[in-house]
């Protein structure tokens, strides 16, 4: 069990998500769009895992804190505000880490975006036409950034 929200996370568990969020990131940056399977794998294996290391209690870990994940990105994803694939990468983050650490990253996701929604704010055209490109933000980097500083948080002494 967790005991706070920066512990529990074994080498493993931050190799998966340092190497697929590095990816969902990268494809979701270059495609705009983040592939079934880089998703899937990273569920799959925080399951694994989870499973691996504290049997039948890694596998509660990893099923609520997918479903803590879910409920989170829910509303936004049926609101139009997050695509698919952006609410399956928070459901497979939320299987590698447990039911706190997705609480802790939605904040700072909130963070982190409300940043890169007004830095992009102030790219309009000069000409005061809309800019060509959408106006979407890539979550996937996003997720990595907000993932990253919740980890880093309780490693700092303040």
């Amino acid at each position: 069990m967790e005991s706070s929200v920066g512990s529990g996370v074994g080498d493993y568990h931050a190799i998966v998500l340092g190497i697929g969020l590095a990816a969902t990131s990268v494809t979701d940056l270059y495609r705009r769009s983040i592939p079934n399977y880089l998703t899937g794998i990273q569920f799959i294996a925080g399951f694994g895992l989870n499973i691996y290391k504290d049997g039948w209690l890694g596998l509660s870990k990893s099923a609520s804190g997918s479903m803590v994940a879910l409920a989170i990105v829910w509303w936004f994803y049926r609101r139009g505000s997050l695509g698919a694939g952006d609410a399956k990468l928070f459901t497979a983050i939320g299987a590698v880490t447990g039911p706190l650490a997705p609480i802790s990253i939605a904040v700072y996701s909130l963070a982190v975006a409300s940043a890169v929604a007004l830095a992009m704010g102030n790219r309009r055209p000069q000409d005061g036409s809309q800019p060509s490109q959408s106006g979407a933000i890539p979550m996937a980097p996003v997720f990595a950034s907000a993932t990253a500083i919740t980890y880093m948080v309780p490693l700092m002494s303040l």
